[in-house]
Formats: structure tokens, C-alpha cells, sequence
């Protein structure tokens, strides 16, 4: 790390190499691992540059992680893999992923592009087992109730505009699905979210015998990502 004084220019170089994720997850927030633990290891390598203030930051990283998540208490382990490039400026409040990605087994995300008011930023998304998934959020402590869901989903999208007020839209789909003992066929819907609303559109679903079918458009106004 350097600190340049007449120009107030400060640099950092940091080199992570086959660092445990438990020991990452340990100097982040050590209490997390009552409730999850990861195992594996990572590696990064981030060059920061900053002038006077952190408002000034230009960075660059690129990580990759393998490892296992899993309760802090109790059998299940969920295994992740990793790779992303990312770039982020805080002055025009933008980030930019390159052949990013995040999988399980069965789900994956993949990010390419540029969150900004001139270009986008591309993401796909892909579930063939949404149960895997909600093991997941149950590492996390993401969901206060089991819900039973089964089935696969995929969301096609962009998010646009800038890092603390992105506009995410996107195609939404679903097939086989159950969720808290119900079932049904086939989910699809077009999404469009902000910090201030999401709205859903052409929402169409079909009951698992392909007789019933429910058709609805709605927005929902929200206040810093919570319910109005």
C-alpha cells in the first residue's frame, strides 16, 4: 500500500493465495458461523487506487473460490464454485463483472457487462432443482419457513442505472413447480424492479393439470427495498 502525500494518492495491492474460506469468514463476522460454515479455500488479487477520499475508489478484483456451504449445526453441505472479474468505480457508480459466474451442482448465475446509464449489465440465471436452492438459502438463514419448493427456473435479464439505484427487468420462468404442497405447471412473467417499486407483468400460470390458469399484472411500491 502506498500513500503519495503533496498528491494525497493512495494505492493498495493485496494477493490472496489458497486462503480458507472459514478463516475469511472468521475475520469478516465470526459470528456468522453459528449459523453458517464454509469450508474450501479462495484466491484473489485486488488493485485499488483512491485520491484524497474513498468517493475517488477505482478498483479492480479477481477471485475464485471452491468450497462447500453448509449450517453452522446440523448435516446438509451445499457445494460452490466461483470466478469473478470485477472492476467498480465509486465516482460514477459503477461496477462491471467479465465471465462471472457463481454455480451449484444444479442452479448457476453468470454476469457479463457494465451497471451503468449507458450499458447493462447481462444475467442469466439457471435452476434445474430449485430444492438445491432453497438448501442454500437455509444455509443462509434466508428463509424463516421450509417451503417445499421443487421444480426449475430461469431469469434472463439486465440491470442498468448505477450501484446504489439499479433497474433490474428481465424474463422469468418456471416449470414442474411446488411449493408448500401445491403444483403447478408452468411460471412466466416479465419483471421489471427498482429501490422504489417492483412491477411484474404478462403473468401467466398454469395448474399441474394445464387446466387452470391465472393471468395478472401488478406493481408493488417499495421504500428502500422494503414493502410500502
Amino acid at each position: 500500500m502506498h500513500d503519495i502525500a503533496d498528491a494525497q494518492q493512495s494505492e493498495l495491492h493485496a494477493v490472496l493465495h489458497n486462503v480458507a474460506l472459514s478463516d475469511i469468514q472468521t475475520l469478516a463476522n465470526s459470528s456468522t458461523r453459528q449459523q453458517v460454515r464454509l469450508d474450501g479455500t479462495g484466491n484473489a488479487t485486488v488493485d485499488a487506487k483512491w485520491h484524497k477520499a474513498f468517493n475517488t475508489l477505482v478498483a479492480n478484483a479477481d477471485a475464485n473460490l471452491k468450497g462447500n456451504m453448509a449450517p453452522g449445526k446440523g448435516a446438509g453441505t451445499v457445494p460452490l464454485t466461483g470466478d469473478i472479474h470485477a472492476q467498480y468505480s465509486a465516482a460514477t457508480e459503477e461496477v462491471s463483472f467479465t465471465r462471472s459466474y457463481v454455480r451449484m451442482p444444479q442452479t448457476f448465475v453468470n454476469l457479463n457487462g457494465t451497471v451503468s446509464e449507458r450499458s447493462s449489465l447481462q444475467v442469466q440465471f439457471q435452476s434445474n432443482d430449485l430444492h438445491e436452492l432453497e438448501t442454500a438459502a437455509d444455509v443462509f438463514g434466508l428463509s424463516p419457513e421450509p417451503l417445499g419448493l421443487y421444480g426449475t427456473a430461469s431469469f434472463s435479464g439486465t440491470v442498468r442505472g448505477s450501484t446504489t439505484t439499479p433497474q433490474i427487468a428481465g424474463q422469468l420462468s418456471g416449470a414442474d413447480l411446488k411449493v408448500k404442497g401445491t403444483e403447478w405447471r408452468t411460471v412466466r412473467a416479465t419483471v421489471d424492479a427498482s429501490p422504489s417499486q417492483v412491477t411484474v407483468r404478462n403473468v401467466d400460470i398454469r395448474t399441474a393439470d394445464n387446466i387452470g390458469r391465472i393471468t395478472l399484472n401488478g406493481n408493488v411500491g417499495l421504500k428502500s427495498l422494503v414493502f410500502q
